[in-house]
């Protein structure tokens, strides 16, 4: 049975927001889903009511563990759960006026939900990296077989919403889904991203003990193996630099990379954070530091910089998009010259607070809801005469 969760009872639309197994942890996607549903809700005369549909996961193979191993156990469950048991939970429901799809690696959803009344999220490539580059991501047959039908499933929506111009472009690069379709609709910063009580820059960069953020997931793309050469070669002339990452699970090469470089007494994982918690990290943090390869956007750029930290970021369109001038940039893999930016932001060259809090401020989840309820509106106009 799935699980819902109506914002509010006065809507004569119904916009079903079809969200990620919470048992994935997905926290982007959680949010996303949230901000939706929160926003469309409070957005004056406005004629939709969100609901999240959060579907029931159902584990099926722990009994495999002893047989393939724990973690391959727990990915047949994941594969199962999404590609079998929410289009079959999806079925037993009531039909909504409008469906979005959170989560673009859920999007073989559509091919359970009725034409021209369902849009999908598409935040990044990554899920379809097996088809359009190969090289970068070999894959059996049969994991590009499924990949294939959820980007079939991504072609069958009335509007694919992206949030960066640099996403766009790839996707029309690759030939995913026509220009007609796309609709830009940046992500936006939650309310608990601020800069109350932020101390001066100054302040936290001279701290007794400063550190070094990173947020996100430790999955190849976030080079983490750079993070923490990039730690390596600072820390010794930074005195007491800690580095916290959170979001993220060493992998084994990760752990025998913080023994090699002798790091690991000056290093934290933390995971399972409020946004609250991850907030008030952002606001102590000396610097914000994110070497990804690749991005869809970079959320925790933009929230960092809410909360008045110093970021200094992959050099790359996506993030230059997003962080405008309010962050610094570094080439990805350079190991020297990010140490030269750390060095140059510790040393006051840098945005001012003003600057990145006007970044942040273009940033917003209502702004979101706005694009998409109006998307929602054009498409009910054209499908049954609704409007």
């Amino acid at each position: 049975m799935i699980l819902s969760t109506s914002s509010t009872e006065s809507a004569c639309l119904d916009l079903g927001i079809l969200c990620d197994f919470r048992e994935e942890k997905w926290a982007s996607m959680d949010l996303a889903a949230e901000m939706l549903d929160q926003e469309v809700g409070n957005l004056p005369n406005c004629d939709w009511r969100p609901e999240r549909i959060v579907p029931k996961y159902q584990p099926r193979f722990t009994w495999a563990k002893s047989l393939v191993g724990e973690k391959r156990a727990r990915n047949i469950d994941r594969l199962y759960n999404r590609m079998r048991v929410y289009p079959r939970q999806l079925a037993k429901l009531r039909p909504y006026s409008f469906y979005h799809v959170c989560d673009h690696s859920y999007a073989h959803l559509l091919h359970g939900l009725p034409a021209g009344k369902a849009g999908v999220f598409c935040h990044d490539l990554d899920t379809f990296r097996c088809l359009i580059q190969p090289d970068r991501d070999p894959r059996p047959w049969w994991f590009r077989r499924m990949t294939q039908s959820i980007l079939d499933g991504m072609r069958k929506a009335a509007v694919v919403f992206h949030p960066t111009m640099q996403t766009r472009r790839e996707i029309l690069e690759h030939g995913l889904v026509p220009a007609e379709k796309l609709v830009f609709a940046p992500n936006g910063v939650a309310s608990e991203f601020n800069a109350e009580g932020r101390k001066e820059d100054g302040e936290l960069l001279q701290a007794e003990s400063p550190y070094l953020l990173n947020v996100g997931s430790c999955i190849p793309r976030k080079r983490i193996d750079l993070l923490l050469r990039i730690f390596a070669h600072v820390q010794p002339t930074w005195p007491g630099l800690r580095l916290l990452q959170i979001g993220g699970q060493w992998t084994v090469e990760h752990e025998t990379l913080l023994d090699e470089l002798q790091i690991r007494p000056h290093v934290t994982q933390l995971r399972g954070m409020t946004r609250e918690q991850l907030a008030e990290y952002y606001r102590q943090a000396a610097i914000v530091v994110q070497p990804t390869e690749a991005e869809g956007f970079g959320l925790p750029i933009v929230e960092a910089i809410a909360c008045g930290a110093l970021v200094v970021a992959s050099d790359i369109p996506v993030l230059r998009e997003v962080g405008g001038e309010a962050v610094t940039y570094a080439p990805v893999g350079d190991v020297e010259e990010w140490g030269r930016a750390l060095m140059n932001v510790k040393n006051g060259q840098c945005a001012g607070r003003s600057q990145r809090q006007s970044q942040a401020e273009k940033f917003t989840w209502q702004a979101q809801a706005e694009i998409i309820v109006g998307a929602c509106d054009r498409l009910a106009s054209d499908v049954g005469g609704q409007r």
